[in-house]
């Protein structure tokens, strides 16, 4: 509460010997979900801490190993009320607030979705930018964004103006064409970027690997 007092708790899964990654927290409506290292989507009343649904993403994508412990790495993503997930091992689902599934695709995510109108925009876990039809998950477009050899990480991707924004971990800042996936613009850095991009009083922000802030107009 807003004097301190507990609520209530709810007792996660621990781990001993390995950190795991995890997804970041999100509200609809009445619950909140809680993306679990584990590969499970919970969702708890928001008032009482009380689960109401729960969903293991238990699909993977053979033969692509990930470098990283755990199922999320990014939040789902609430719009009009339904919600749109996936996790790293190559799975992404639309959900109902009540926890049924809408339509599944065998597509992983790496970070969040970004939901532009009746489209999904996202990267996936094999390092592609991909657009998929929020209606029914169908596949609009994919556009490679690096080799699928090296470790450079790709971040969310964000809507600038009229353009798709896509930021890595080598430096790189490109823009894609969000009808029809061509690339536009490709910036580099000499430094690499730690997150996605942010966009005020008309300028592209980053923050670097090295601690320092970029700006670009």
């Amino acid at each position: 509460s807003s004097a301190g007092k507990l609520n209530w708790s709810l007792e996660g899964i621990s781990h001993n010997q390995i950190g795991a990654q995890t997804g970041r927290i999100t509200i609809a409506n009445d619950v909140i979900l809680l993306p679990l290292s584990t590969g499970v989507l919970t969702a708890v009343d928001r008032f009482t801490g009380v689960k109401k649904w729960d969903y293991a993403f238990n699909l993977s994508r053979s033969g692509y190993s990930q470098n990283a412990f755990g199922a999320f790495n990014g939040e789902p993503k609430v719009y009009q009320n339904k919600i749109y997930f996936g996790s790293l091992n190559g799975q992404f689902n639309a959900f109902t607030i009540g926890g049924d599934v809408i339509w599944q695709v065998p597509i992983g995510l790496r970070g969040s979705p970004l939901v532009i109108s009746d489209s999904l925009f996202f990267v996936s876990d094999t390092e592609d930018l991909t657009r998929l039809s929020r209606r029914d998950g169908s596949l609009i477009w994919s556009k490679k964004l690096g080799k699928g050899t090296n470790l450079t990480k790709h971040f969310s991707p964000i809507l600038i103006g009229s353009k798709i924004w896509v930021a890595n971990s080598s430096g790189m800042l490109i823009s894609f064409d969000p009808l029809t996936g061509n690339l536009i613009d490709k910036i580099e850095s000499s430094s690499g970027f730690s997150g996605s991009p942010i966009y005020f009083s008309e300028k592209i922000i980053l923050h670097t690997t090295q601690g320092n802030l970029l700006a670009f107009r």
